[in-house]
């Protein structure tokens, strides 16, 4: 399909394809309109860069306008008599055919095919001058026409030029190094720059118009030249850039395309006689009909044949198949490409806007826009409607008044757990939801992400966080269970359980258990966080009893061991309403928030205190003013108490004895008030002074004692102090000062439990010491201790009490009993427990193992190791990437794929190239790439970078990123060493150690190359091996020199690697893993070595992800005897992750399969294994006499000595896959040639150029003729599935 022609498009246009492709298929010129106006600039600069006009002098002035499209720099000063425009945005003027009219169009034209280099006393231009090359002169010079040259321009010596004179170059730059210099006229570089030196200049009467202006002189008068403005003019003539030209031109990556048809943008000013969105200097380059729309007549626009189809646009059947191009369907989605063109859908991707219909079916059959997702814009993709069932081009099918997305349909979603040996298979949510369940929900295992979920008592399996956003009133979820890994827990005692992330505790859930079907469910509202335990080791470790108060009683006392009679008497008075005022909550979400609006201190404080109530403990609400009402009579009920709260109001005066007068008439009303395991108070809040008599406060408080109740008063704001103490001291009670807010609410939690404990806190870390030597019961049923004599336990600079929230928490427990004896419903238990925001035990300053210390995190963050960040790709933003950091995952079974460990080393693969970052930007200091930063963050030391290039000066290169990080986990300590290896970063060098694959010959020192040294194992892949030899090297001294290393820990290496980094880091894993502990993981790698099957999976801690839509994963070929060590983990991502591949980069996932298999067939009818491809021949060299002349096709005869090959004349490209060569030299660039001919279905004498530039060559070449080989069916089939992004998706896999 794609000959010769084609191939020159896509490797000219391969970078642009995309954005084209996204934009209009006709790009569109400015508007121009005929002028006679002046050009307006004296000086105007077209770079958008800093500096673009540079003044270096110590006086500048010019008299006329100043422009940029940067900035202007000036040493000195600088004045404008004119305007002055920074930033302009400005295009820049080609007036090629203007000045070759005036200038160059006449017989007296001196004309120099090549570079013109003139050194004479006196030079004078009187004749129009035209260079093809560059020109230098020197000497007294005098221009008095034109100069022009399709390069450089250097002038050195005394300058000057008349009012009607021209200084041209016409793609390069011009340089005046003088003493003097006097410039009058035009002086125009429009690709490059002018750069004027001189010790005295003068600009009489100039225009100067460039890419960037550099002035360098001790005083600079510039004047506007009238006659220059007016042969400049203001029309901008439409560029037509012959493409034997297109050698002059600047090309910095040496590509063979010049620096500005890269860049899309440019095309807009390039002509395009026919308009159909190819440049007539590109059309000329292929071949095709500048004034003819579709040259080969084949229905399809030459634009779109290079940009879309990939096709010849001067052959009407590129592929010579017998088919039409515009009647084949290259995605086979049913529309032909023609069709595709007429749609303006894609003809390589079967569902162009991705909805989950193809082009074919949505034109033909459902009559949808094959380029809107969801054609009747209801809310649901065309792909979801047909699903669903409903009419995806009416936005409420059923007429009922609720548009389709909003309708709620029964579906279910399955989620397969990938963890072999986790007990939970499935995670299964039924509910009747609307859109369509199986894009809007996820599920995703929080296993050593959540550490309070990972450590829950008695956890099944793994613990799994559910999201959806779809909209459900119920729903079911249900857990699959492999009961042959249940160990000793029956299938009877399973029982669900869901972590509460806003109250930050664990609720038991009502639970169905399907024995037969091996399911357990739960009915539920709402998603979050949701696992399975056994019932039993929860409630038993619930069912331990601490002696928190062991002064206070016996030993072993109930936890909670009186009922409490309570009274909140709550002052309402028109004060409070500055003191504490009532307001309205935010984020009301939910029917007990609508029921609950109201909030203020005074009821947060309340609401504190009843959260400790036990399950016997009877409270009443009373709000006073100047007299007192009851909003609650005694209850236990914790709700009724809640909503009394909400009658909260500011208004009145202040009445201390009315207040307890009321409160005692409610705890009268308790049964048997008098019994001792009774006791009775009053907790009276007010920030006044008292309106009553002290006779009547004193009867009040007279009444108190008679009924044994105990007053303990709050005094806020302006209270009156001495009263208040007075109150509680005559009751037995005690007076508390809230100095702020936030005191009434921590001072009404402990009137919840303080008779409960001993509060003595030895060593003020805010935890009492009894609970630290007690026991601390966390909110996952695990008990944990702490030192009470020590604030910090763990060292980590937080006190123990800043890790443990030191107010308790009160669980009522229904207690199960395991004899079968037992009768009756369970009894309830009130129990307290504390919630952990971070771990204070000894030796654990990271609670979350993510490499940050406790001390560096919020609260929220101390437990969880999971962390959402924005990926910036080249200029490329993924948001929502996810990711695990836990180093305690380095202490499991290392043969065993860990997708958490999988996906932050994809992440690493990736930020070691240049241009990588996530949404913190890396240390200003740091000069190497993201990754270092990374490993930082994560509390990686002695980061180092180090590259090969610097240590070795052949192709055998990469940069590698060493880092270690220090972790004690269970009582075992690791020295985790982290190994990354960046990929190819497009230098020849690098490209040519991936053709390098390595032969026989070279390896048994019979060859014509030397063998490298560090090629160490022969069946490795040389290049790779060499690679990974001298990696090797830099770790080991690395581990010796690494100031912070621990050397007695035990070093585990975690290596990593994407493309040629994955290929040499697989290596390196696999000559690793007998000296030490090894997790290697690696992303698109080529294949590595022709070693045996038995022998490379035997390095089972390697784990190789690869897309099979990849080719690169799967070259070198296995037809050739390659393969991985270690395990493949391999994925389309084509056909499972296309949906979230284009949810991360906004863009259609493409690949062709087909194409690549053909491709892969083709190379392998090239050679049966590597010593084929550097198959040697001595009649190559004849007898290798240096000086011997020999033939190179295209090439004149030349010296053997300068490595030149002889290579067969007659090969071609036959149809059928099959070369006829006659010699290849002992290279692997030459068989890569091969390849690239092969790719290109092109004769070999149109491919082999000077290969006495060996790799090089071969890398242009490969580039240019094998662009379906890196460019299955256009740029993106190959960059998409290569692309770091989709292996990211692959690893969460």
């Amino acid at each position: 399909m794609n000959n010769r022609l084609v191939q020159k498009s896509k490797r000219l246009l391969s970078g642009i394809v995309a954005a084209a492709i996204a934009t209009s298929m006709l790009p569109t010129l400015p508007a121009v309109a005929e002028t006679d106006e002046k050009y307006p600039y004296t000086l105007f600069a077209g770079s958008s860069t800093e500096g673009a006009i540079t003044v270096n002098a110590g006086n500048f002035c010019i008299n006329g306008n100043v422009a940029t499209n940067g900035t202007i720099v000036s040493s000195g000063n600088m004045n404008v008599n004119g305007t002055k425009t920074e930033n302009a945005g400005f295009d820049m003027i080609y007036i090629f055919d203007k000045i070759d009219t005036k200038y160059f169009s006449g017989n007296n034209v001196e004309e120099h095919t090549e570079d013109y280099v003139l050194d004479e006393l006196n030079i004078n231009i009187n004749t129009p001058t035209e260079v093809l090359g560059e020109a230098e002169l020197t000497g007294n010079i005098n221009i008095n026409t034109a100069l022009k040259a399709f390069e450089d321009v250097t002038l050195n010596g005394e300058v000057k030029n008349t009012n009607d004179s021209v200084i041209y170059s016409k793609y390069g730059d011009i340089v005046i190094d003088s003493t003097n210099v006097n410039l009058n006229g035009l002086v125009y570089a429009p690709f490059g720059s002018v750069e004027v030196k001189a010790m005295n200049l003068n600009l009489n009467n100039v225009v100067i118009i460039a890419d960037s202006i550099v002035l360098d002189c001790p005083n600079v008068n510039a004047n506007y030249s009238t006659n220059a403005a007016e042969f400049v003019g203001t029309v901008s003539e439409p560029l037509n850039i012959p493409k034997d030209e297109w050698q002059y031109m600047k090309d910095e990556n040496e590509n063979g395309l010049p620096d500005f048809f890269e860049d899309f943008d440019n095309w807009s000013k390039l002509a395009d006689t026919d308009g159909d969105g190819l440049p007539d200097s590109v059309e000329e380059y292929l071949g095709s009909d500048p004034d003819n729309t579709d040259t080969d007549g084949d229905g399809l626009n030459d634009y779109y044949e290079v940009f879309g189809t990939y096709t010849d646009p001067t052959k009407a059947d590129s592929d010579e198949n017998g088919v039409n191009d515009g009647d084949e369907d290259f995605d086979e989605d049913g529309l032909t490409n023609l069709e595709e063109f007429l749609n303006n859908t894609y003809p390589y991707i079967d569902d162009s806007d991705n909805d989950g219909l193809s082009d074919g079916d949505e034109v033909n059959k459902y009559g949808t826009d094959p380029l809107v997702a969801d054609t009747d814009g209801d809310g649901l993709d065309d792909g979801d409607e047909i699903t669903l069932g409903t009419n995806p081009l009416v936005q409420d099918t059923d007429g009922d008044g609720i548009i389709d997305s909003k309708e709620k349909f029964q579906q279910t979603y399955t989620h397969k757990v990938k963890n072999e040996d986790c007990a939970v298979t499935e995670v299964i949510v039924d509910m009747e939801c609307t859109g369509n369940i199986n894009k809007t929900t996820s599920v995703e295992s929080v296993m050593n992400t959540d550490i309070l979920c990972t450590d829950v008592v008695g956890l099944i399996g793994e613990p799994f966080e559910i999201e959806t956003t779809s909209e459900f009133d119920t729903a079911t979820l249900t857990f699959t269970i492999d009961k042959s890994k249940l160990g000793e827990t029956e299938f009877e005692n399973l029982l669900f359980l869901w972590y509460n992330e806003e109250e930050n505790d664990f609720v038991e859930l009502e639970t169905t258990l399907d024995e037969e079907n091996s399911t357990v469910s739960i009915t539920t509202t709402h998603f979050s966080k949701y696992m399975v335990i056994d019932k039993y080791k929860w409630f038993e470790a619930w069912a331990v009893e601490f002696d928190y108060n062991p002064t206070g009683g016996a030993s072993g006392a109930p936890t909670i061991p009186v009922k409490y009679n309570t009274v909140l008497a709550i002052d309402c008075s028109g004060s409070m309403d500055w003191n504490d005022p009532i307001s309205i909550r935010s984020g009301i979400n939910s029917a007990y928030d609508a029921l609950h609006p109201y909030t203020c201190n005074r009821i947060t404080a309340a609401e504190g205190f009843i959260k400790y109530m036990n399950s016997n403990d009877e409270t009443a609400i009373v709000l006073f003013t100047d007299s007192a009402n009851t909003a609650s009579s005694m209850t236990t009920d914790k709700e009724t108490l809640k909503l009394a709260l909400q009658k909260m109001y500011s208004n009145g005066g202040t009445s201390f004895s009315a207040a307890l007068n009321a409160s005692i008439k409610q705890i009268d009303s308790v049964e048997n008030i008098s019994n001792s395991a009774n006791k009775n108070r009053i907790i009276l809040l007010s920030d006044g002074d008292d309106n009553d008599s002290a006779s009547k406060r004193n009867a009040a408080i007279q009444k108190c004692n008679e009924n044994y109740i105990e007053v303990y008063t709050v005094g806020f704001g302006s209270a009156n102090d001495t009263i208040l103490q007075n109150i509680a001291d005559k009751t037995g009670g005690k007076y508390y000062k809230a100095l702020n807010a936030q005191d009434i609410v921590d001072i009404f939690a402990k009137f919840g439990y303080m008779d409960d404990f001993d509060m003595t806190d030895t060593d003020g870390d805010k935890l009492p010491d009894a609970v630290e030597t007690a026991g601390i019961r966390l909110q996952n049923g695990n008990i944990i201790y702490t030192d009470p004599v020590k604030s910090d336990t763990d060292g980590d600079r937080l006190l123990d009490g800043e890790e443990i929230d030191p107010t308790p928490c009160v669980k009522v427990m229904l207690e199960f009993a395991r004899d079968p004896s037992f009768v009756g419903p369970p009894a309830p238990k009130s129990v307290y427990y504390f919630k952990m925001y971070s771990d204070p035990t000894v030796d654990n300053s990271d609670s979350d193992y993510d490499g940050i210390e406790d001390s560096e995190e919020t609260k929220a963050e101390r437990l969880n190791s999971s962390f959402n960040v924005t990926w910036d790709s080249n200029g490329e933003i993924y948001n929502n990437i996810t990711y695990s950091m836990n180093y305690s995952q380095f202490f499991g079974d290392n043969t065993k794929y860990n997708s958490k460990i999988s996906t932050i080393s994809s992440l690493m693969a990736s930020l070691v190239y240049d241009n990588q970052i996530l949404t913190d930007e890396p240390d200003e200091t740091n000069e190497n790439s993201y990754v270092d930063h990374f490993l930082r963050k994560h509390g990686m030391k002695d980061v180092v970078t180090y590259k090969l290039a610097e240590k070795y000066d052949d192709q055998h290169i990469t940069d590698v990123v060493f880092g270690h990080h220090r972790v004690k986990y269970n009582g075992q300590i690791k020295e985790i060493i982290a190994v990354v290896i960046r990929g190819t970063n497009g230098t020849v060098e690098e490209w040519s150690s991936n053709f390098d694959v390595g032969c026989d010959s070279i390896f048994d020192g019979n060859g014509l190359i030397p063998k490298n040294e560090d090629w160490k194992i022969k069946e490795n892949h040389m290049g790779f091996d060499i690679a990974a030899t001298r990696v090797i090297k830099l770790l080991d001294e690395y581990l010796s020199q690494a100031e912070n290393l621990d050397q007695s820990a035990k070093k585990t290496l975690w290596i990593t690697g994407h493309s040629r980094g994955a290929g040499i880091a697989n290596i390196v894993g696999a000559r690793l893993d007998e000296d030490y502990e090894t997790f290697v993981y690696t992303f698109a790698a080529p294949m590595t070595t022709t070693i045996s099957e038995n022998v490379a999976k035997s390095h089972d801690s390697i784990f190789n992800v690869i897309n099979s839509d990849d080719i690169i994963a799967e070259m070198p070929l296995a037809y050739w005897g390659f393969r991985h060590y270690g395990n493949d983990v391999s994925t389309s991502v084509a056909e499972n992750y296309s949906n979230e591949w284009q949810s991360y980069t906004s863009k259609s996932y493409s690949s062709n399969q087909s194409k690549k298999k053909e491709l892969l067939d083709s190379f392998a009818s090239l050679a049966t294994d590597r010593n084929d491809c550097y198959e040697f021949h001595c009649s190559c060299h004849g007898d290798g006499v240096v000086g011997k002349e020999i033939t190179v096709i295209g090439r004149p005869s030349v010296e053997y000595g300068k490595n030149y090959c002889k290579i067969g004349s007659r090969s071609e490209w036959n149809g059928t896959y099959e070369f006829t060569y006659d010699t290849l030299c002992e290279s692997c660039a030459y068989f890569m040639q091969y390849l690239a001919v092969l790719a290109a279905k092109k004769n070999v004498p149109t491919v082999l150029t000077d290969v006495a530039q060996q790799y090089k060559s071969t890398k242009r070449a490969f580039i240019r003729y094998s662009v379906n080989l890196f460019i299955i069916g256009g740029t993106d089939n190959i960059s998409n599935p290569h692309e770091t992004i989709s292996y990211y998706l692959l690893s969460r896999k």
